[in-house]
């Protein structure tokens, strides 16, 4: 899957924005088309939300590098999240929504336990709710 979406999205976003290894490190990590369409959706449109290309594409690997957490479980948090958000007829930014999830891996609960990503999004989400 990997090559095949590869040059194409190569061509959509610019080196500056995300790197071929960042791209490659995402795509190994997706495991559909439909995984591919929300993630890279959002990526879309936070690339066209500031002019500072660099800076907003490392956002995502800053913040899974500040975490135990993976790549593969930061994706899987991000389509929990995009799921809770089409449930509740909402939207947001993927700056906002991947600030939600790196403030979900601070919570206290997950010092004591720790949850896999994904489930504990969908707690903070039903727990909490989500204002953005």
């Amino acid at each position: 899957m990997i090559e095949k979406y590869f040059r194409r999205l190569r061509a959509q976003y610019p080196v500056a924005f995300l790197s071929d290894e960042r791209l490659n490190l995402l795509l190994e990590n997706i495991h559909s088309e439909d995984e591919i369409k929300i993630i890279f959706s959002y990526l879309q449109k936070h690339l066209k939300s500031s002019p500072s290309q660099k800076e907003n594409g490392e956002l995502l690997f800053s913040l899974i590098d500040k975490t135990q957490y993976s790549v593969r479980a930061w994706i899987e948090a991000i389509l929990t999240f995009d799921s809770w958000l089409k449930e509740n007829e909402r939207e947001t930014d993927f700056k906002t929504m991947i600030g939600y999830i790196e403030c979900s891996t601070l919570s206290p609960e997950n010092k004591i336990l720790k949850y896999q990503l994904k489930e504990l999004v969908a707690k903070m989400l039903n727990d909490f709710g989500y204002v953005g």
